[in-house]
């Protein structure tokens, strides 16, 4: 393995195990860190809270003009987001391709709250059983050039659109009643030109909110059936076009001068530069050359600030939401040690997320110069499911807590009892070093340091290409597999297909490969609930069953730490929307109101 990331921290170690990383951190100590960043050896720093900018709304001040340089960490490779590769492709396409609904951008100090507004459609209405909902179609443009040539969509496209989702998406079990009796969607109508009816297979109150989940169903035209190919080129009504791409290099995507928000998008197009390498893309943003940079560690914000003071700072507004977990993937086949609940149990109990968090976020460094960073960790849950998300170190969680609990000492008793003594578990882990963004390998490093350090588990890791081998043999496979992997889980549009996609077994990125008929009862019975607080009891009952089954085992979290911008970036931070990354909805409701400050660029 290229990066041994654990195996530096531990040589970095000069305190407990538990704070190693408040002073070894990224191999600095704390006196280094502190002189790079401007600040004493005592950690006082009476300037560092001050270096923290709020959002302005420039709106006022905006002109139409410039290019946004960005970046992504991986080619596109493929632009078709019915039949692509995954949230790889819809991420990008979200740009292009517009959804039914969306969800309201909040303009600081205001925070998204969820509520939704029309995109391609002006109005809907959902029918008093909850088994339909009818929209309005806005009457928007689609891409100038042949074969659409800016013709208007109808309710054909959308109709279209589903009925290529639901026979050729592979989240499509999720979605479509025909594919699973169990999901909600029937059928798509459409009366006239100007109106779509969704029909559902029972009651389901929050068919909006899928609707407005940015890599569901982005609206394709019906010439993609046989007028262009969709996997190669884009013909969409978003707020952004492709103008261009040069694979491995860099995409080109141009403001729509047919959108329905006549003054937006400001700028005039957006290049985002292809750029895996970290360091790469710290070196252009710091030189100016990228508006800003997502991929943007939390040890080098600080000192990039020293180092480009004119460079904004600003903090996370809310935790995101309705994002995906990051887990352990398990594998389940016969003669699998993780078949038995003792040793998942044990496996998370081997996990130290503080000092993961530690690890990843320097929260103590943070503090340390004066800048509060709240945090928390991934549970069955991403921590922006605000109302659902409970802390395990809180009662409310329940009696599951004691597994989320660092405690190396009752994870080996576990083991013991499990396989007689039997230790340490050889497995295999395999991960990846091309699928994901730069920080995977030093998780998949200090995932293997936690596991093994207690002479509990042996791996033999196993290298493997992401799209031909990990995506579906392991990423994407109900545990039809050896060992363990680090993955993700179902994001999802709301609690239900949270639920339904991640533990149900029909779900569309369950891990396991068999059925828990208590989970999908209660999967079912909370569906069913008209009533909101009833079904949002039902779901906590069912989060607590499984956070004790541990199908999966959650690791990693997330802190309100900050970002970071040129200041000729106008905007930015000043709007948020419901995913706080550069990736889903950003593109349309954040980006769109960015403009360029010319009088701030050197």
């Amino acid at each position: 393995m290229a990066v041994n990331y654990w195996s530096a921290i531990m040589r970095e170690r000069t305190v407990s195990r538990r704070r190693a990383l408040t002073l070894a951190g990224m191999g600095l100590s704390a006196a280094a860190f502190l002189s790079a960043c401007g600040g004493s050896e005592s950690g006082s720093s009476s300037t560092a809270s001050q270096l923290v900018s709020k959002p302005v709304d420039t709106t006022s001040k905006a002109k139409r003009g410039g290019i946004l340089n960005l970046s992504v960490s991986r080619d596109q490779g493929d632009w078709d987001p019915t039949v692509g590769r995954g949230a790889a492709t819809s991420n990008v396409t979200a740009a292009i391709y517009s959804r039914l609904l969306k969800h309201k951008a909040a303009k600081y100090p205001a925070r998204v709250d969820g509520s939704l507004e029309g995109d391609a459609a002006t109005s809907w209405e959902i029918s008093p059983d909850a088994q339909q909902i009818t929209l309005k179609l806005r009457g928007m443009k689609w891409d100038r050039r042949a074969p659409t040539n800016g013709r208007v969509m109808n309710s054909a496209d959308v109709k279209f659109s589903w009925e290529r989702f639901s026979t050729k998406n592979g989240l499509r079990a999720d979605y479509s009643n025909a594919i699973n009796s169990d999901s909600p969607i029937v059928k798509v109508e459409a009366p006239d030109d100007k109106t779509v009816v969704f029909k559902l297979a029972f009651p389901y109150a929050s068919i909006s909110e899928l609707l407005a989940w940015p890599v569901f169903l982005q609206l394709l035209p019906v010439e993609a059936e046989s007028g262009f190919e969709a996997r190669n080129t884009t013909r969409g009504s978003g707020a952004w076009f492709v103008d261009d791409y040069k694979p491995s290099s860099v995409i080109s995507l141009r403001r729509n001068p047919d959108w329905y928000e006549k003054d937006r998008p400001y700028y005039d197009g957006m290049d985002l530069f292809i750029i895996s390498e970290y360091a790469t893309g710290l070196a252009q943003l710091r030189a100016g050359n990228l508006g800003y940079y997502v991929n943007l560690k939390s040890e080098d914000v600080l000192p990039t600030k020293k180092a480009v003071p004119t460079m904004p700072l600003f903090q996370k507004a809310a935790f995101e939401a309705r994002g995906a977990v990051t887990q352990v993937a398990l594998g389940y086949q016969a003669g699998s040690p993780f078949m038995d609940e003792r040793v998942r149990q044990a496996a998370s109990m081997l996990y130290d997320r503080d000092l993961w968090m530690e690890t990843f976020y320097n929260i103590s460094k943070f503090k340390s110069e004066g800048l509060e960073v709240p945090a928390r960790w991934h549970t069955m849950l991403p921590p922006g499911f605000e109302g659902y998300w409970i802390d395990p170190k809180d009662k409310a969680f329940g009696e599951a807590g004691r597994f989320w609990s660092h405690n190396p000492a009752d994870a080996k008793k576990l083991l013991q009892a499990a396989t007689g003594n039997k230790l340490p578990i050889e497995t295999p882990f395999t991960w990846t070093s091309n699928g994901y963004g730069p920080i995977y390998a030093q998780s998949v490093e200090v995932t293997r340091g936690m596991f093994e350090g207690s002479g509990d588990f042996k791996f033999k890791m196993n290298e493997v290409d992401y799209q031909s081998v990990f995506r579906s043999g392991y990423s994407n496979s109900p545990g039809n597999f050896d060992g363990i992997c680090l993955s993700t889980g179902r994001s999802a549009a709301n609690m239900d297909l949270y639920l339904f996609g991640n533990w149900h077994h029909k779900g569309s990125k369950v891990k396991f490969n068999f059925t828990d008929d208590k989970a999908e009862a209660m999967i079912l019975r909370q569906r069913g609930e008209l009533d909101a607080v009833k079904r949002k009891q039902m779901a906590l009952d069912m989060l607590k069953y499984v956070s004790e089954k541990m199908y999966f085992i959650p690791y990693d979290g997330e802190v309100l730490d900050f970002t970071m911008a040129n200041a000729y970036v106008g905007n930015f931070g000043a709007y948020t929307s419901w995913y706080s990354n550069i990736t889903g909805s950003a593109w349309q409701e954040n980006i769109t109101h960015y403009w360029q400050d010319d009088s701030k660029k050197a």
